[in-house]
Protein backbone atom coordinates (compact mmCIF):
# COMPACT_ATOMS: atom_id res chain seq x y z
CA UNK A 1 0.00 0.00 0.00
CA UNK A 2 2.83 2.36 0.81
CA UNK A 3 4.42 1.72 -2.59
CA UNK A 4 1.10 2.30 -4.30
CA UNK A 5 0.68 5.60 -2.48
CA UNK A 6 4.17 6.70 -3.45
CA UNK A 7 3.48 5.88 -7.11
CA UNK A 8 0.22 7.83 -7.03
CA UNK A 9 1.98 10.82 -5.52
CA UNK A 10 4.73 10.71 -8.14
CA UNK A 11 2.17 10.40 -10.95
CA UNK A 12 0.21 13.36 -9.62
CA UNK A 13 3.39 15.41 -9.37
CA UNK A 14 4.37 14.49 -12.92
CA UNK A 15 0.94 15.42 -14.26
CA UNK A 16 1.07 18.73 -12.43
CA UNK A 17 4.50 19.46 -13.85
CA UNK A 18 3.31 18.62 -17.37
CA UNK A 19 0.26 20.81 -16.96
CA UNK A 20 2.41 23.65 -15.70
CA UNK A 21 4.83 23.19 -18.61
CA UNK A 22 2.02 23.19 -21.18
CA UNK A 23 0.48 26.26 -19.63
CA UNK A 24 3.65 28.35 -20.06
CA UNK A 25 4.30 29.22 -23.75
CA UNK A 26 7.72 28.30 -25.06
CA UNK A 27 9.99 31.32 -25.47
CA UNK A 28 11.69 31.57 -28.84
CA UNK A 29 14.30 34.17 -29.64
CA UNK A 30 14.30 35.24 -33.27
CA UNK A 31 16.30 37.85 -35.10
CA UNK A 32 14.99 39.87 -38.01
CA UNK A 33 16.81 37.74 -40.64
CA UNK A 34 15.34 34.62 -39.04
CA UNK A 35 11.84 36.05 -39.36
CA UNK A 36 12.46 37.04 -42.98
CA UNK A 37 13.74 33.57 -43.90
CA UNK A 38 10.79 31.99 -42.12
CA UNK A 39 8.39 34.24 -44.01
CA UNK A 40 9.97 33.52 -47.40
CA UNK A 41 9.63 29.79 -46.77
CA UNK A 42 6.18 29.66 -45.18
CA UNK A 43 4.27 32.84 -46.02
CA UNK A 44 1.07 31.91 -47.82
CA UNK A 45 1.03 34.95 -50.11
CA UNK A 46 4.58 34.23 -51.26
CA UNK A 47 3.78 30.57 -51.84
CA UNK A 48 0.75 31.47 -53.94
CA UNK A 49 2.72 33.93 -56.06
CA UNK A 50 5.52 31.42 -56.62
CA UNK A 51 3.11 29.10 -58.41
CA UNK A 52 2.29 31.70 -61.07
CA UNK A 53 5.73 31.64 -62.80
CA UNK A 54 5.56 27.86 -63.00
CA UNK A 55 2.13 28.05 -64.62
CA UNK A 56 3.38 30.72 -67.03
CA UNK A 57 6.39 28.57 -67.91
CA UNK A 58 4.15 25.60 -68.69
CA UNK A 59 1.99 27.84 -70.87
CA UNK A 60 5.09 29.05 -72.71
CA UNK A 61 6.30 25.50 -73.33
CA UNK A 62 2.88 24.53 -74.62
CA UNK A 63 2.93 27.46 -77.05
CA UNK A 64 5.89 25.88 -78.87
CA UNK A 65 3.64 22.95 -79.79
CA UNK A 66 2.87 24.78 -83.03
CA UNK A 67 6.36 23.88 -84.25
CA UNK A 68 6.15 20.19 -83.36
CA UNK A 69 6.21 17.98 -86.47
CA UNK A 70 3.05 15.95 -86.84
CA UNK A 71 3.44 12.37 -88.00
CA UNK A 72 0.53 10.73 -89.76
CA UNK A 73 0.03 7.28 -91.23
CA UNK A 74 -2.93 5.67 -92.94
CA UNK A 75 -3.67 2.31 -94.56
CA UNK A 76 -6.70 1.39 -96.65
CA UNK A 77 -7.84 -1.89 -98.23
CA UNK A 78 -10.52 -1.85 -100.89
CA UNK A 79 -12.38 -4.70 -102.64
CA UNK A 80 -14.62 -4.08 -105.64
CA UNK A 81 -16.76 -6.56 -107.63
CA UNK A 82 -18.70 -4.98 -110.48
CA UNK A 83 -20.76 -8.11 -111.28
CA UNK A 84 -21.90 -9.46 -114.66
CA UNK A 85 -23.74 -7.30 -117.17
CA UNK A 86 -25.44 -7.85 -120.54
CA UNK A 87 -24.29 -6.06 -123.65
CA UNK A 88 -26.02 -6.76 -127.02
CA UNK A 89 -27.71 -9.78 -125.53
CA UNK A 90 -24.45 -11.27 -124.34
CA UNK A 91 -23.54 -11.79 -120.74
CA UNK A 92 -20.23 -10.23 -119.82
CA UNK A 93 -18.63 -11.23 -116.58
CA UNK A 94 -17.81 -8.47 -114.14
CA UNK A 95 -14.40 -7.43 -112.88
CA UNK A 96 -13.15 -7.78 -109.39
CA UNK A 97 -10.02 -6.50 -107.76
CA UNK A 98 -8.37 -5.81 -104.40
CA UNK A 99 -6.32 -2.69 -103.68
CA UNK A 100 -4.12 -1.64 -100.76
CA UNK A 101 -3.11 1.97 -100.20
CA UNK A 102 -0.62 3.24 -97.63
CA UNK A 103 0.46 6.81 -96.92
CA UNK A 104 2.58 8.51 -94.27
CA UNK A 105 4.27 11.82 -93.74
CA UNK A 106 5.41 14.68 -91.53
CA UNK A 107 3.90 18.16 -91.48
CA UNK A 108 4.61 21.23 -89.41
CA UNK A 109 5.66 24.87 -89.36
CA UNK A 110 8.79 26.97 -88.93
CA UNK A 111 9.47 30.11 -86.85
CA UNK A 112 9.44 32.28 -89.99
CA UNK A 113 5.94 31.20 -91.03
CA UNK A 114 6.72 28.48 -93.56
CA UNK A 115 4.72 25.25 -93.49
CA UNK A 116 6.05 21.97 -94.87
CA UNK A 117 4.50 18.61 -95.73
CA UNK A 118 6.79 15.62 -96.33
CA UNK A 119 4.60 12.81 -97.59
CA UNK A 120 4.91 9.42 -99.28
CA UNK A 121 2.26 7.03 -100.59
CA UNK A 122 2.10 3.64 -102.27
CA UNK A 123 -0.77 1.58 -103.63
CA UNK A 124 -1.11 -1.92 -105.09
CA UNK A 125 -3.98 -3.36 -107.14
CA UNK A 126 -4.61 -7.05 -107.92
CA UNK A 127 -7.64 -8.54 -109.69
CA UNK A 128 -9.25 -9.77 -112.93
CA UNK A 129 -10.81 -7.93 -115.83
CA UNK A 130 -13.09 -9.76 -118.30
CA UNK A 131 -11.73 -10.32 -121.80
CA UNK A 132 -13.64 -10.38 -125.04
CA UNK A 133 -13.39 -14.12 -125.50
CA UNK A 134 -14.92 -14.81 -122.12
CA UNK A 135 -11.64 -15.17 -120.32
CA UNK A 136 -10.21 -12.97 -117.60
CA UNK A 137 -7.17 -10.75 -117.79
CA UNK A 138 -5.25 -10.67 -114.50
CA UNK A 139 -4.28 -7.28 -113.10
CA UNK A 140 -1.18 -6.75 -110.93
CA UNK A 141 0.33 -3.26 -110.64
CA UNK A 142 1.56 -0.79 -108.03
CA UNK A 143 2.50 2.88 -107.90
CA UNK A 144 3.99 5.27 -105.42
CA UNK A 145 5.03 8.84 -104.83
CA UNK A 146 7.28 10.67 -102.36
CA UNK A 147 7.70 14.42 -102.19
CA UNK A 148 7.97 17.61 -100.16
CA UNK A 149 5.53 20.51 -100.30
CA UNK A 150 6.28 24.03 -99.00
CA UNK A 151 4.14 27.11 -98.43
CA UNK A 152 5.74 30.46 -97.52
CA UNK A 153 3.58 33.52 -96.65
CA UNK A 154 4.83 36.82 -98.02
CA UNK A 155 2.39 39.31 -96.49
CA UNK A 156 -0.16 38.00 -94.03
CA UNK A 157 1.35 35.79 -91.30
CA UNK A 158 4.87 36.67 -92.48
CA UNK A 159 6.03 39.03 -89.70
CA UNK A 160 3.98 37.32 -87.01
CA UNK A 161 1.42 34.55 -87.02
CA UNK A 162 -0.76 32.86 -84.43
CA UNK A 163 1.99 30.62 -83.04
CA UNK A 164 4.53 33.43 -82.72
CA UNK A 165 1.88 35.65 -81.16
CA UNK A 166 1.10 33.04 -78.51
CA UNK A 167 4.79 32.50 -77.75
CA UNK A 168 5.53 36.21 -77.33
CA UNK A 169 2.45 36.75 -75.19
CA UNK A 170 3.39 33.85 -72.93
CA UNK A 171 6.96 35.16 -72.63
CA UNK A 172 5.53 38.50 -71.58
CA UNK A 173 3.25 36.87 -69.00
CA UNK A 174 6.18 34.85 -67.65
CA UNK A 175 8.11 38.05 -66.97
CA UNK A 176 4.97 39.60 -65.52
CA UNK A 177 4.50 36.71 -63.07
CA UNK A 178 8.18 36.88 -62.07
CA UNK A 179 7.78 40.56 -61.25
CA UNK A 180 4.67 39.64 -59.28
CA UNK A 181 6.75 37.27 -57.16
CA UNK A 182 9.36 40.00 -56.64
CA UNK A 183 6.69 42.46 -55.62
CA UNK A 184 5.12 40.00 -53.19
CA UNK A 185 8.51 39.16 -51.66
CA UNK A 186 9.27 42.86 -51.22
CA UNK A 187 5.86 43.45 -49.66
CA UNK A 188 6.20 40.45 -47.35
CA UNK A 189 9.69 41.44 -46.21
CA UNK A 190 8.51 44.99 -45.58
CA UNK A 191 5.52 43.73 -43.62
CA UNK A 192 7.73 41.40 -41.57
CA UNK A 193 10.14 44.23 -40.76
CA UNK A 194 7.30 46.52 -39.71
CA UNK A 195 5.69 43.78 -37.61
CA UNK A 196 9.03 42.89 -36.03
CA UNK A 197 9.75 46.47 -35.02
CA UNK A 198 6.17 46.93 -33.87
CA UNK A 199 6.59 43.91 -31.62
CA UNK A 200 9.78 45.39 -30.14
CA UNK A 201 7.98 48.67 -29.55
CA UNK A 202 4.99 46.90 -27.99
CA UNK A 203 7.21 44.93 -25.60
CA UNK A 204 9.13 48.02 -24.56
CA UNK A 205 5.90 49.96 -24.24
CA UNK A 206 4.52 47.34 -21.84
CA UNK A 207 7.64 47.67 -19.71
CA UNK A 208 7.39 51.45 -19.67
CA UNK A 209 3.70 51.45 -18.81
CA UNK A 210 4.24 48.83 -16.10
CA UNK A 211 6.97 50.97 -14.56
CA UNK A 212 4.64 53.96 -14.68
CA UNK A 213 1.98 51.88 -12.93
CA UNK A 214 4.46 50.80 -10.27
CA UNK A 215 5.49 54.39 -9.68
CA UNK A 216 1.86 55.47 -9.42
CA UNK A 217 1.14 52.63 -6.99
CA UNK A 218 4.18 53.59 -4.89
CA UNK A 219 3.03 57.19 -4.86
CA UNK A 220 -0.44 56.06 -3.78
CA UNK A 221 0.96 53.98 -0.90
CA UNK A 222 3.14 56.84 0.28
CA UNK A 223 0.28 59.35 0.12
CA UNK A 224 -1.96 57.03 2.12
CA UNK A 225 0.67 56.93 4.84
CA UNK A 226 0.87 60.72 4.76
CA UNK A 227 -2.91 60.95 5.10
CA UNK A 228 -2.80 58.66 8.12
CA UNK A 229 -0.26 60.87 9.86
CA UNK A 230 -2.20 64.00 8.81
CA UNK A 231 0.39 65.61 6.53
CA UNK A 232 -1.67 65.25 3.34
CA UNK A 233 -5.30 65.85 2.41
CA UNK A 234 -7.50 62.86 1.46
CA UNK A 235 -8.27 64.51 -1.89
CA UNK A 236 -4.71 63.88 -3.03
CA UNK A 237 -5.15 60.19 -2.36
CA UNK A 238 -8.19 60.14 -4.60
CA UNK A 239 -6.15 61.78 -7.35
CA UNK A 240 -3.46 59.13 -6.90
CA UNK A 241 -6.07 56.39 -7.12
CA UNK A 242 -7.38 57.89 -10.35
CA UNK A 243 -3.84 58.00 -11.73
CA UNK A 244 -3.30 54.35 -10.77
CA UNK A 245 -6.55 53.36 -12.48
CA UNK A 246 -5.52 55.31 -15.57
CA UNK A 247 -2.12 53.60 -15.65
CA UNK A 248 -3.78 50.22 -15.21
CA UNK A 249 -5.95 50.92 -18.25
CA UNK A 250 -2.84 51.99 -20.17
CA UNK A 251 -1.09 48.75 -19.22
CA UNK A 252 -4.10 46.75 -20.39
CA UNK A 253 -4.09 48.65 -23.68
CA UNK A 254 -0.34 48.08 -24.06
CA UNK A 255 -0.78 44.35 -23.40
CA UNK A 256 -3.54 44.22 -26.01
CA UNK A 257 -1.29 45.98 -28.54
CA UNK A 258 1.49 43.53 -27.67
CA UNK A 259 -0.79 40.58 -28.36
CA UNK A 260 -1.90 42.11 -31.65
CA UNK A 261 1.69 42.74 -32.78
CA UNK A 262 2.66 39.21 -31.78
CA UNK A 263 -0.21 37.68 -33.76
CA UNK A 264 0.50 39.84 -36.81
CA UNK A 265 4.13 38.72 -36.91
CA UNK A 266 3.21 35.06 -36.45
CA UNK A 267 0.67 35.26 -39.24
CA UNK A 268 3.33 36.64 -41.59
CA UNK A 269 6.04 34.05 -40.90
CA UNK A 270 4.07 30.80 -40.86
CA UNK A 271 1.43 28.90 -42.77
CA UNK A 272 0.43 26.85 -39.69
CA UNK A 273 -0.67 29.38 -37.13
CA UNK A 274 -1.95 26.69 -34.74
CA UNK A 275 1.63 25.56 -34.08
CA UNK A 276 2.84 29.08 -33.34
CA UNK A 277 -0.01 30.68 -31.43
CA UNK A 278 1.37 29.59 -28.03
CA UNK A 279 4.98 30.49 -28.82
CA UNK A 280 6.46 33.55 -27.16
CA UNK A 281 8.54 35.34 -29.80
CA UNK A 282 11.30 37.40 -28.29
CA UNK A 283 13.10 39.66 -30.76
CA UNK A 284 16.85 39.44 -30.44
CA UNK A 285 17.63 42.33 -32.81
CA UNK A 286 18.05 45.69 -31.12
CA UNK A 287 15.90 48.56 -32.31
CA UNK A 288 18.37 50.96 -33.91
CA UNK A 289 18.15 53.95 -36.21
CA UNK A 290 21.47 54.29 -38.06
CA UNK A 291 22.13 57.39 -40.11
CA UNK A 292 21.49 56.79 -43.81
CA UNK A 293 22.11 59.24 -46.62
CA UNK A 294 19.88 59.13 -49.69
CA UNK A 295 20.13 60.71 -53.11
CA UNK A 296 16.81 61.63 -54.68
CA UNK A 297 17.92 61.16 -58.29
CA UNK A 298 19.47 57.76 -57.57
CA UNK A 299 16.33 56.70 -55.75
CA UNK A 300 14.21 57.72 -58.72
CA UNK A 301 16.49 55.88 -61.15
CA UNK A 302 16.44 52.70 -59.08
CA UNK A 303 12.70 52.89 -58.71
CA UNK A 304 12.15 53.39 -62.44
CA UNK A 305 14.29 50.35 -63.28
CA UNK A 306 13.59 47.99 -60.37
CA UNK A 307 10.11 48.59 -58.97
CA UNK A 308 7.94 45.55 -59.78
CA UNK A 309 4.74 47.55 -60.26
CA UNK A 310 6.38 49.86 -62.82
CA UNK A 311 7.93 46.91 -64.64
CA UNK A 312 4.57 45.16 -64.71
CA UNK A 313 2.95 48.28 -66.14
CA UNK A 314 5.57 48.38 -68.89
CA UNK A 315 4.99 44.70 -69.61
CA UNK A 316 1.28 45.40 -70.00
CA UNK A 317 2.07 48.10 -72.54
CA UNK A 318 4.43 45.72 -74.33
CA UNK A 319 1.67 43.10 -74.38
CA UNK A 320 -0.67 45.52 -76.13
CA UNK A 321 2.09 46.34 -78.62
CA UNK A 322 2.55 42.66 -79.50
CA UNK A 323 -1.15 42.23 -80.11
CA UNK A 324 -1.23 45.42 -82.19
CA UNK A 325 1.63 44.14 -84.36
CA UNK A 326 -0.30 40.95 -85.03
CA UNK A 327 -3.45 42.89 -85.92
CA UNK A 328 -1.48 45.07 -88.34
CA UNK A 329 -0.13 42.00 -90.10
CA UNK A 330 -3.61 40.51 -90.42
CA UNK A 331 -4.76 43.50 -92.49
CA UNK A 332 -2.59 42.43 -95.45
CA UNK A 333 -3.89 39.95 -98.03
CA UNK A 334 -2.70 36.35 -97.94
CA UNK A 335 -0.03 36.04 -100.63
CA UNK A 336 1.81 32.71 -100.45
CA UNK A 337 4.53 31.03 -102.48
CA UNK A 338 3.82 27.34 -102.99
CA UNK A 339 6.00 24.59 -104.36
CA UNK A 340 6.55 20.85 -104.28
CA UNK A 341 9.20 18.41 -105.44
CA UNK A 342 9.29 14.61 -105.45
CA UNK A 343 9.67 11.33 -107.27
CA UNK A 344 7.26 8.83 -108.80
CA UNK A 345 7.50 5.07 -109.11
CA UNK A 346 5.48 2.29 -110.71
CA UNK A 347 5.74 -1.47 -111.24
CA UNK A 348 4.10 -4.78 -110.71
CA UNK A 349 4.97 -5.19 -107.06
CA UNK A 350 5.75 -2.80 -104.22
CA UNK A 351 9.41 -3.63 -104.58
CA UNK A 352 9.50 -2.46 -108.18
CA UNK A 353 7.81 0.80 -107.22
CA UNK A 354 10.26 1.52 -104.40
CA UNK A 355 13.23 0.74 -106.65
CA UNK A 356 12.07 3.26 -109.24
CA UNK A 357 11.48 5.89 -106.58
CA UNK A 358 14.96 5.22 -105.23
CA UNK A 359 16.46 5.72 -108.68
CA UNK A 360 14.94 9.27 -108.71
CA UNK A 361 14.52 9.34 -112.47
CA UNK A 362 10.81 10.12 -112.48
CA UNK A 363 10.68 13.63 -111.06
CA UNK A 364 7.66 15.83 -110.48
CA UNK A 365 7.60 19.42 -109.21
CA UNK A 366 5.24 22.36 -108.93
CA UNK A 367 5.68 26.03 -108.09
CA UNK A 368 3.50 29.07 -108.06
CA UNK A 369 1.73 31.61 -105.91
CA UNK A 370 -1.72 31.99 -104.48
CA UNK A 371 -3.53 35.13 -103.40
CA UNK A 372 -6.49 35.35 -101.07
CA UNK A 373 -8.06 38.53 -99.76
CA UNK A 374 -11.51 39.64 -98.63
CA UNK A 375 -13.00 42.37 -100.78
CA UNK A 376 -13.92 44.79 -97.99
CA UNK A 377 -11.53 43.50 -95.31
CA UNK A 378 -13.89 44.87 -92.66
CA UNK A 379 -12.93 42.48 -89.88
CA UNK A 380 -9.13 42.97 -89.77
CA UNK A 381 -9.36 46.75 -90.27
CA UNK A 382 -11.80 47.25 -87.42
CA UNK A 383 -9.88 44.89 -85.17
CA UNK A 384 -6.79 47.00 -85.83
CA UNK A 385 -8.68 50.17 -84.89
CA UNK A 386 -9.90 48.53 -81.70
CA UNK A 387 -6.36 47.43 -80.90
CA UNK A 388 -5.01 50.95 -81.38
CA UNK A 389 -7.69 52.29 -79.09
CA UNK A 390 -6.87 49.67 -76.47
CA UNK A 391 -3.18 50.61 -76.54
CA UNK A 392 -3.77 54.17 -75.34
CA UNK A 393 -5.16 53.55 -71.83
CA UNK A 394 -2.43 51.01 -70.89
CA UNK A 395 0.22 53.48 -72.00
CA UNK A 396 -1.24 56.10 -69.70
CA UNK A 397 -1.72 53.60 -66.90
CA UNK A 398 1.96 52.71 -67.18
CA UNK A 399 2.89 56.26 -66.17
CA UNK A 400 0.43 56.39 -63.27
CA UNK A 401 2.56 54.34 -60.81
CA UNK A 402 5.53 56.58 -61.62
CA UNK A 403 3.46 59.74 -61.04
CA UNK A 404 2.27 58.46 -57.68
CA UNK A 405 5.57 56.94 -56.60
CA UNK A 406 8.02 59.76 -57.39
CA UNK A 407 6.29 62.37 -55.16
CA UNK A 408 5.94 59.82 -52.36
CA UNK A 409 9.65 59.00 -52.61
CA UNK A 410 10.42 62.71 -52.45
CA UNK A 411 8.28 63.02 -49.32
CA UNK A 412 10.06 60.08 -47.69
CA UNK A 413 13.51 61.49 -48.42
CA UNK A 414 12.44 64.94 -47.27
CA UNK A 415 11.27 63.45 -43.99
CA UNK A 416 14.50 61.49 -43.55
CA UNK A 417 16.94 64.25 -44.49
CA UNK A 418 15.81 67.87 -45.04
CA UNK A 419 17.52 69.46 -48.03
CA UNK A 420 20.50 71.64 -47.28
CA UNK A 421 20.71 75.18 -48.69
CA UNK A 422 23.67 74.22 -50.83
CA UNK A 423 21.78 71.35 -52.48
CA UNK A 424 18.71 73.45 -53.25
CA UNK A 425 20.51 75.76 -55.66
CA UNK A 426 22.22 74.71 -58.85
CA UNK A 427 25.03 76.41 -60.67
CA UNK A 428 24.85 76.38 -64.44
CA UNK A 429 28.01 76.67 -66.46
CA UNK A 430 28.31 80.04 -68.27
CA UNK A 431 28.46 78.71 -71.87
CA UNK A 432 25.43 76.50 -71.34
CA UNK A 433 23.54 79.38 -69.71
CA UNK A 434 24.35 81.69 -72.62
CA UNK A 435 23.05 79.20 -75.19
CA UNK A 436 19.95 78.58 -73.10
CA UNK A 437 19.19 82.29 -72.72
CA UNK A 438 19.88 82.94 -76.39
CA UNK A 439 17.27 80.40 -77.50
CA UNK A 440 14.89 81.54 -74.78
CA UNK A 441 15.10 85.26 -75.50
CA UNK A 442 14.42 84.75 -79.20
CA UNK A 443 11.40 82.45 -78.72
CA UNK A 444 9.75 84.04 -75.68
CA UNK A 445 10.62 87.73 -75.85
CA UNK A 446 7.29 89.09 -77.20
CA UNK A 447 5.02 87.16 -74.79
CA UNK A 448 6.82 87.57 -71.46
CA UNK A 449 5.54 90.15 -68.98
CA UNK A 450 7.96 92.34 -67.14
CA UNK A 451 9.20 90.84 -63.87
CA UNK A 452 8.27 92.39 -60.52
CA UNK A 453 10.54 95.14 -59.32
CA UNK A 454 13.04 94.45 -56.63
CA UNK A 455 12.49 95.94 -53.22
CA UNK A 456 14.51 99.07 -52.67
CA UNK A 457 17.10 99.01 -49.96
CA UNK A 458 16.43 101.13 -46.91
CA UNK A 459 19.94 102.48 -46.96
CA UNK A 460 20.30 104.68 -50.03
CA UNK A 461 23.98 105.23 -49.47
CA UNK A 462 24.63 101.51 -49.56
CA UNK A 463 22.82 101.16 -52.90
CA UNK A 464 24.67 104.10 -54.42
CA UNK A 465 28.04 102.82 -53.27
CA UNK A 466 27.55 99.36 -54.87
CA UNK A 467 29.55 98.68 -58.05
CA UNK A 468 27.79 98.55 -61.39
CA UNK A 469 28.18 94.79 -61.75
CA UNK A 470 26.59 94.17 -58.35
CA UNK A 471 23.79 96.69 -58.86
CA UNK A 472 22.44 94.87 -61.92
CA UNK A 473 19.92 92.09 -61.32
CA UNK A 474 21.31 88.63 -60.67
CA UNK A 475 21.24 86.46 -63.75
CA UNK A 476 19.58 83.05 -63.68
CA UNK A 477 21.92 80.10 -64.14
CA UNK A 478 24.61 81.47 -61.82
CA UNK A 479 25.09 80.91 -58.14
CA UNK A 480 23.38 83.52 -55.94
CA UNK A 481 25.65 86.30 -54.67
CA UNK A 482 28.52 85.08 -56.85
CA UNK A 483 29.95 88.15 -58.66
CA UNK A 484 32.51 86.13 -60.61
CA UNK A 485 29.88 83.80 -62.06
CA UNK A 486 27.60 86.75 -62.85
CA UNK A 487 30.46 88.50 -64.64
CA UNK A 488 31.27 85.38 -66.70
CA UNK A 489 27.68 85.12 -67.85
CA UNK A 490 27.64 88.78 -68.88
CA UNK A 491 30.82 88.25 -70.89
CA UNK A 492 29.19 85.27 -72.59
CA UNK A 493 26.15 87.39 -73.34
CA UNK A 494 28.28 90.03 -75.02
CA UNK A 495 30.10 87.38 -77.07
CA UNK A 496 26.77 86.02 -78.28
CA UNK A 497 25.58 89.57 -79.11
CA UNK A 498 22.57 89.46 -76.81
CA UNK A 499 21.51 92.96 -75.69
CA UNK A 500 21.99 93.41 -71.98
CA UNK A 501 18.62 95.17 -71.38
CA UNK A 502 16.75 92.34 -73.10
CA UNK A 503 18.70 89.76 -71.13
CA UNK A 504 18.02 91.50 -67.85
CA UNK A 505 14.37 92.08 -68.68
CA UNK A 506 13.52 88.48 -69.58
CA UNK A 507 14.99 87.03 -66.44
CA UNK A 508 12.66 84.10 -65.60
CA UNK A 509 12.91 80.91 -67.63
CA UNK A 510 9.28 79.86 -67.12
CA UNK A 511 6.80 81.02 -69.71
CA UNK A 512 3.95 82.71 -67.93
CA UNK A 513 0.46 82.23 -69.35
CA UNK A 514 -0.99 85.24 -71.10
Amino acid sequence: MKKLGVLLCLSAAALGACAQTNGVPAAREMSLPDCIQQALAHNLDVQIQRVNPQISLFNLDSAYAGYDPVFNFSGLHRYNNTGAEFQSGQRIAGSQYNSDTYSSGFSGGTPWGMTYDLRGSASSTAGNNPWTNGTFLPIQNSSGQAGLGLTQPLLKNFWIDGTRLTIRLNKNRLQYSEQGVRGQIISSITAVENAYYELIFAQDNVKVQQEALDLAQTQLDQDRQRVQIGSLAPLDVQQDEAQVAKNQATVISALSALGTADRVLKNLITDEYSKWYAADIRPSTALQAPLQLFDLQDSWNQGMTQRPDLLQARLNVELQGIQLKYLKNQVFPALDLIGSYGFNGAGGQFGDTFNQMNEANRVFYTYGAQLSMPLSNVGPRNQLKAGKGACRPPGRRASMPRRHWMPSRKNILSAKAPPSPSSSSRTTSPPHACRKFARWSITTRPSLPSPPRREARSNATASSSRPASAASPELPGAAPHDPSAQQKIREGVRRHRIPQPVFAQHQPLIRHPA
